[in-house]
């Protein structure tokens, strides 16, 4: 491990257990009043992938620094408490005004990860639906100091049955009004022109850059993989935006104006504070049933090495009664790569 401490990288998990007695209680304290309250309950139920994640990430990236895992308070029972680069983290350890707690709101407690004690500066934010499984060097995260990102425009994307992108959207809106408008639209582009076109992207983003020119778009692109991040940028989006800050953190349930981390990776991207790059390692798996998953199982397997990552997502929704036999899905195939317990299980 290197003794420049500018140089270290953690990772970043959150994690919860809904089978938890007192998670259990507090929720059903809270929820009374929350209109759909089984599938809001639903998506916190523990997919089984937690051990692979920290499996992936000692074989996979075993540069990195430190795990921080997040949690209500609660951990899995296989988990080795005495690993040496391991740190648990309850929610009330990062909350400023712990009186705020209990939340059920993931974008509440990603605005307070920079309060994480003894983060480095430069860490890996994963939810637990991302895998690594395949070699990963620190350089796809960060280069020259700076998150590795893209700053690509996005045309408009919705789906009414989710509060997600109404919270990206009320998030776009606060990097318009505070950082794009106020140094004016045309004049930013010009400012970011070497982050909106380089070579590193495919053809297709740099003209969606150049038209940007001509038509203003509403969005960022987006993509769900572990996003690397600087904890000053999480400190100065909490001076720019405290008003917002301090709503979503005092927001129980997540709303459609839960900006969550996004905030910070769009400041980031909107002040031009990464090192461009256009990744193509992760393998998204949106899944809302057992066939779904099975399907990209398949794919998956007849890929070889080409992804470094994969996401398994919205694996939530999967009908109760198939959840089982999802996990178990999972399972089979997460262990057919990583079979080798890690030092993080007992």
């Amino acid at each position: 491990m290197s003794s420049d401490r500018s140089q270290d990288i953690d990772i970043v998990i959150l994690w919860v257990d809904a089978n938890d007695p007192e998670w259990r209680k507090d929720f059903e304290k809270y929820a009374k009043q929350e209109k759909n309250k089984d599938i809001v309950l639903q998506k916190y139920q523990d997919i089984g992938t937690l051990k692979y994640i920290f499996r992936g990430i000692e074989r996979f990236m075993p540069w990195y620094r430190k795990v921080h895992l997040v949690t209500y308070g609660h951990y899995p029972k296989w988990l080795n408490l005495k690993h040496p680069r391991l740190q648990l983290v309850a929610h009330k350890q990062i909350f400023k005004d712990p009186s705020l707690l209990p939340v059920f709101n993931s974008a509440a407690i990603e605005v307070n990860l920079h309060r994480i004690p003894g983060l480095a500066e430069r860490f890996v934010y994963f939810n637990d639906d991302m895998l690594v499984i395949s070699p990963v060097k620190q350089s796809r995260f960060f280069k020259n100091g700076l998150p590795r990102d893209f700053l690509v425009f996005s045309p408009l994307v919705y789906d009414i049955d989710s509060n997600f992108w109404p919270s990206i959207y009320a998030t776009m809106s606060l990097i318009y009004r505070h950082i794009i408008n106020k140094l004016g639209y045309r004049r930013w582009l010009f400012k970011q022109l070497r982050k909106l076109f380089t070579l590193k992207y495919p053809l297709s983003w740099n003209i969606r850059n150049l038209l940007a020119f001509i038509i203003p778009f509403p969005l960022f692109k987006m993509y769900h993989s572990p996003q690397p991040y600087l904890k000053r940028h999480f400190q100065e989006v909490e001076r720019v935006f405290k008003e917002q800050v301090e709503l979503v953190a005092r927001t129980r349930f997540k709303e459609w104006y839960s900006t969550s981390q996004y905030l910070v990776r769009f400041y980031m991207l909107a002040k031009g504070e990464f090192s461009p790059h256009a990744p193509s390692d992760t393998y998204w798996a949106p899944v809302e049933s057992l066939e779904e998953a099975r399907h990209h199982i398949r794919v998956l397997e007849s890929s070889g090495r080409r992804y470094r990552f994969v996401c398994f997502n919205d694996g939530k929704r999967v009908p109760v009664k198939d959840f089982p036999k999802y996990r178990q899905t999972l399972a089979q195939y997460l262990e057919g790569i990583l079979p080798k317990k890690s030092n993080f299980e007992i």
